[in-house]
């Protein structure tokens, strides 16, 4: 249990220097560099639920959904996060088209969240990932 909260918490981690740098990460980005399945079903069933918790956790502690910076690499739904971040945002009805405009909604209120975490007294600097 403790490996898999540790691993929560480098993603989380990641997520963050992401947000500092204002860009965003693909699921195979994340995966290769966590060691983790990086294409197909793996995929997938090894990130998706990492991910669900950290926005789940994100969502429970006021702050916006950071794992909106995991995006699709490719296809119809390049840029935008998967399926599963829909449905726990409970905006999986969205069509594409309204999905690109709230992910990039989403991820400007990442970065203005997280993106002055050098100040000394930035709330999320007190962050415990559980």
């Amino acid at each position: 249990m403790a490996q898999v909260e540790f691993l929560h918490a480098r993603i989380f981690a990641f997520l963050m220097r992401k947000a500092l740098e204002r860009k965003t990460a693909t699921y195979e980005e994340i995966a290769l560099k966590f060691d983790l399945p990086s294409t197909g079903n793996g995929l997938g069933a090894t990130l998706s639920p990492k991910l669900g918790h950290i926005l789940t956790w994100c969502q429970q502690h006021g702050l916006p959904p950071i794992s909106v910076l995991v995006v699709r690499k490719s296809g119809a739904q390049a840029g935008l996060p998967g399926r599963g971040f829909w449905v726990i945002m409970g905006l999986d009805d969205l069509d594409d088209d309204a999905k690109r405009i709230m992910t990039t909604k989403l991820q400007l209120d990442v970065y203005r969240c997280f993106g002055d975490l050098e100040q000394p007294n930035h709330s999320a600097n007190q962050l415990e990932l559980v």
